[in-house]
């Protein structure tokens, strides 16, 4: 099998990619800080911009981690049982939110 790019051409171009994405934020965020006198903190960026309470960013954080884990345990479960691992996983993770949040 041919590559049509090089190993190195595809990491200059994410690496490249990145780079400028990162400065055309971090550029926007001055400009807009300077031109708006918007402060941005952790939690500005969490919420975007909007007045939201400690437990909904806390309750957004832990679905976010439990959603990566729970993506991982997946395909984990799928390698060793098959394409029925996932769905007796799912079935048992929704089981348990039922008799949690009922």
């Amino acid at each position: 099998m041919t590559s049509i790019l090089s190993e190195g051409i595809g990491y200059v171009i994410l690496l490249g990619v990145g780079l400028v994405m990162a400065i055309a934020v971090t550029l926007l965020v001055r400009v807009e800080h300077k031109w708006l006198g918007t402060r941005k903190t952790f939690e500005w960026f969490y919420t975007a911009g909007r007045n939201v309470k400690t437990g909904l960013i806390a309750a957004s954080l832990v679905s976010a981690w439990t959603w990566a884990a729970t993506l991982l345990q997946s395909s984990t479960v799928a390698y060793q049982f098959g394409i029925s691992g996932p769905f007796w996983y799912a079935a048992g993770a929704s089981r348990w939110f039922c008799l949690v949040f009922s």
